[in-house]
């Protein structure tokens, strides 16, 4: 899939009782070809089973060949997960085209993906059934852990030309990501502590409003209160937060 730029290891997934480095790399914008079929996610669907039969399908018609007669010096085929919906998605079996000018053949389409990090996650075994555990826990356990968002750009599988069904079979995931900000968690919780204040005011204004005979009073009172302390101590944490951004800024740039 052409030379890529390596990045060293920006995170470390768990697996099981295993630790295992995810590699991160800067990946250019690709043109891939092929045909897609659409996957069904919804209860009572056999996601698998589609992908299966969608690829025994792409070699008893001949397109897994077509493919490969295109890029002579392709090493490998191209899925890609894109356009995703609700419960479903487009899964593509295609080829790289390195070729900016080559025309699509008929009955073939194209798909761009953008220049993009990616996370690699290594696959072995059967290629279909592997990749599909290897998803699950991509989603499951690694991007719980809350370093990365998920990109924009297709998801890929990539399958060297082989057999796929070989116990000693590897192949890839690459999942488009994006670094989460490190302060990003620390302002997300914020406005969720401050939420606190307002509660704690009408809780107050109600136990002084009862005594001097005017307990909804007391309540709006408390409320409008904790309000106005959550907004101010709000203002504080931020003005901290950025103070503290600046001087992170300044001593990475020293």
């Amino acid at each position: 899939m052409g030379e890529l730029k390596q990045d060293p290891a920006q995170g470390i997934a768990v697996k099981g009782a295993e630790m295992e480095e995810v590699t991160v790399i800067e990946q250019p914008a690709l043109r891939l070809i092929g045909k897609r079929q659409r996957i069904v996610t919804e209860k009572g669907k056999d996601a698998l089973a589609q992908i299966k039969e969608y690829w025994a399908q792409c070699e008893a018609d001949g397109t897994l060949a077509a493919l490969r007669s295109l890029v002579p010096d392709a090493e490998g085929y191209v899925a890609a997960c894109h356009n995703f919906g609700k419960q479903e998605y487009d899964y593509w079996v295609a080829v790289e085209m390195p070729d900016e000018e080559f025309a699509v053949p008929e009955g073939f389409e194209e798909l761009f993906t953008e220049e993009s990090d990616y996370a690699l996650f290594p696959c072995k075994g059967p290629a279909l059934q592997s990749v599909f555990d290897q998803w699950a826990f991509v989603y499951r356990k690694w991007f719980p852990r809350g370093h990365y968002f998920h990109g924009t750009s297709p998801e890929l599988e990539v399958y060297p030309f082989g057999d796929m069904e070989a116990e000693t079979y590897a192949c890839e995931l690459r999942v488009p990501v994006k670094k989460v900000p490190e302060n990003y968690y620390r302002r997300k919780r914020t406005p969720m502590k401050m939420m606190l204040l307002p509660l704690v005011g009408v809780f107050a204004g109600l136990v002084i409003g009862t005594r001097f005979g005017s307990a909804t009073g007391g309540m709006l009172v408390g409320l409008l209160g904790g309000f106005v302390a959550a907004t101010i101590l709000q203002q504080i944490q931020e003005n901290k937060d950025k103070e503290k951004d600046e001087k992170e800024s300044g001593s990475s740039k020293k």
